[in-house]
């Protein structure tokens, strides 16, 4: 859904707070609309709800291997460069 318009919140008495909701509102629904539309462009949109659980399984594990190789490294691993400094 694309918005038409944004109402003049001086108008209607409203204020800058009405004004803020309704342009975070059109953000929200034209971000929904382009993820819609990358989804059909891709296929996404026809997957399945196992092949989705699947893929956000894989992502955590993947993830989960980031964070622990990251734990494994020590200090000791950085190389010490302050003799590069220039004079």
């Amino acid at each position: 859904m694309k918005p038409t318009h944004v109402r003049d919140p001086q108008s209607s008495g409203d204020g800058p707070a009405e004004l803020e909701r309704l342009l975070r509102k059109a953000r929200a629904e034209w971000a929904i609309s382009r993820i819609r539309s990358r989804a059909r462009k891709y296929g996404l949109d026809r997957l399945a709800m196992d092949e989705i659980d699947a893929g956000i399984q894989a992502a955590s594990a993947e993830r989960k291997r980031q964070d622990r190789l990251v734990a494994d490294d020590s200090p000791t691993e950085f190389v010490d460069l302050r003799h590069m400094r220039d004079p």
